[in-house]
Order: structure tokens, then C-alpha cells, then sequence
């Protein structure tokens, strides 16, 4: 049994990591154990202690139900769950897992994304300082309750925050073809949202104008992504507008090494799954969402104008 758990958690630990990385000076690293102490541990003659197997799961985001061969229908799903009383480490770390995804990915050059979002997706705002502050502030806002007068201005976030937002903009534009669904309201509700807020007295009108400029620039590079339909040098982007509204946002990963289905709950908290039935049932739903849906990405020229020349009006309409 002993040794049926160390080859179950060094198979997890050789899946997980990249290629690239040697298990043993991995763990030789993470552990602060010598090479010898490690490559025991490596071979089965002694065993991983319940700290070293809690500071690997935790590291590489290992399930320990994986390990112990736990195959209860309730463990199919984790949830990266952002706490309020340290929602700002936390979201840091969520932040450095997918960036590894991402890097992980953009091995392969056949590594794809394809998602529905009825929100605005993470890759499309965080290289934005005021729309990833914004969104960050939203669900601070929400979750909160004795900071809910604390003006937007004064919502300071710290520079590594800032840098991951933009690390992690990087690393998945860089890392796949992409093919987004987007629900038809996806900017209005944006709009409306922001509008609220300035309505609360929370934003300034100068709030309100650098988040409207950051939109709009973000509404450029969508629309000549679009039209190009290339993400990022070779990587291909298809991008289609909904005529329905989606429940909530959907994400499928995969390359190689890996499958990865996503769930979007509670703003900026998100559900993940690595099943493969269920990474297969994900795809087909995002999928099926194509029959309601018009493709604006290398086609569809006049329906693709009109699209973005509405959300441009709408912002400043709204804002």
C-alpha cells in the first residue's frame, strides 16, 4: 500500500509538471530534503510524510483524494474559492496556477481554448489596470460588508497584483487557439454595472472616463483580433456572438498533457474539473452554443460592425 501511494503521487507529480523540470530537483527544492533523502522517497523504500504530501498538493494543486485513489463521485469537481478575510493572496495564487496552464500550454501548437461568457473573459481585461482593479472591486463590494464605503480611489491594489494581472493577460495570449462565445449583452451589462456604482457615488466622473477609455480600447483590439482572426501570432481566434443568455461563463482547456474544464461562480471564483467525461460533456455544451450564435471572426462583416459600433455607442451612452 505504501509503495502503491508513492508511485500514485510521483505519477501525479511527473504528469503535472513540465517536461522540462527534473522531479527529483523539484522535490529536492520544494522539501529542502537532499538528493538522496529524495530519490528514497522516489523508489518506494520510504514514504512521503502527511507535511510533504500536504506542501506538493498544495504547490502543484494535486487532489490528495488522487493519491489515495479516491474515486467518490464527490470529488470530481474543485473549486478555487476566494476568501474575503484574504482574498488578495488567494487570488494571487489563483492567478499563478493558470499562468502555469497557460505556459504549459503554449508548448503545444495545437493547444486550444474554447469558452461561452456571459461576464467578460479574465484574458480580455487584465491587462487593463482599471477594468481588473474594477472587477476586484465589484466583488470586494459584494462580499464585504464593513469596507462598502470605500470609494473606488481609494481601493489600492498592491504592485504584485498588478504584475500577475498582466503576467497572466501574457501568458494566455500567448498559449492557444482560442474560440469564444460571447452573450449578446456581455458589454451593456458591463456598462450597467459601472453606471451603478458612479450612481452610488463610489466612482467619479474621472473613475467612470479611464474605465470607459480602457473599454474602448479593449473593444479595438477585440474588433482587429476579429478581424484578423489570429490571436497572437499563429494562434487562430474565432469569435462568436450569442443570440441567447448564457446561466453563467463556460471554459474548456486542453493540450497534450491535459484536459480542463471550467465553471465561472461568484464573479471571480471558479469551478474546475479534470474528468474526462465530464471535460468531454463541457466541450459539447460550448459547442452546441454555436447554433445560437453568429460568427463575427474573419466573416460576417457588416453583423461584426454593427456589433462593435453598438458597444462603442452604448459606452458612451451609459458612461
Amino acid at each position: 500500500m505504501k509503495n502503491e501511494l508513492n508511485s500514485r503521487l510521483i505519477m501525479l507529480i511527473r504528469q503535472t509538471l513540465s517536461d522540462k523540470i527534473n522531479v527529483a530537483a523539484y522535490l529536492m527544492d520544494l522539501l529542502s530534503l537532499g538528493r538522496e533523502a529524495v530519490y528514497r522517497r522516489i523508489r518506494g523504500d520510504v514514504s512521503f510524510d502527511l507535511e510533504e504530501l500536504a506542501l506538493i498538493s498544495k504547490d502543484l494543486n494535486i487532489s490528495i483524494d488522487e493519491v489515495l485513489g479516491i474515486n467518490d463521485a464527490k470529488s470530481l469537481f474543485s473549486i478555487d474559492m476566494i476568501h474575503p478575510e484574504s482574498y488578495l493572496n488567494q487570488y494571487c495564487d489563483f492567478l499563478s496556477y493558470y499562468i502555469d496552464i497557460f505556459e504549459k500550454m503554449s508548448a503545444y501548437p495545437d493547444s486550444e481554448v474554447i469558452a461561452a461568457n456571459n461576464q467578460l473573459p479574465f484574458t480580455y481585461y487584465l491587462s487593463h489596470e482599471k477594468l481588473s482593479k474594477f472587477y476586484l472591486y465589484k466583488w470586494m463590494y459584494q462580499t464585504q460588508t464593513s469596507k462598502l464605503n470605500v470609494p473606488f480611489s481609494e481601493f489600492v491594489l498592491p504592485q504584485k497584483v498588478i504584475d500577475l494581472n498582466k503576467q497572466y493577460a501574457a501568458a494566455s495570449n500567448f498559449a492557444c487557439h482560442t474560440t469564444s462565445i460571447l452573450s449578446h449583452d456581455i458589454f451593456n451589462s458591463f456598462f450597467n454595472t459601472v453606471s451603478f456604482f458612479r450612481r452610488l457615488g463610489l466612482l467619479t466622473q474621472e473613475d467612470v472616463d479611464q474605465i470607459k477609455e480602457e473599454i474602448l480600447s479593449l473593444l479595438d483590439h477585440l474588433e482587429a483580433r476579429s478581424i484578423s482572426g489570429v490571436w497572437h501570432n499563429t494562434y487562430e481566434f474565432n469569435l462568436y456572438i450569442s443570440m441567447i443568455d448564457f446561466d453563467t461563463s463556460y471554459t474548456y482547456m486542453r493540450c497534450p498533457e491535459f484536459e480542463l474544464s471550467m465553471i465561472r461562480a461568484f464573479s471571480i471564483n471558479v469551478v474546475r474539473s479534470s474528468m474526462p467525461a465530464i471535460c468531454s460533456a463541457h466541450k459539447k455544451w460550448i459547442e452546441s452554443l454555436k447554433r445560437y450564435s453568429t460568427q463575427i471572426s474573419k466573416s460576417g462583416d457588416i453583423y461584426r460592425t454593427e456589433f462593435f459600433n453598438r458597444q462603442r455607442q452604448l459606452a458612451k451612452e451609459i458612461l
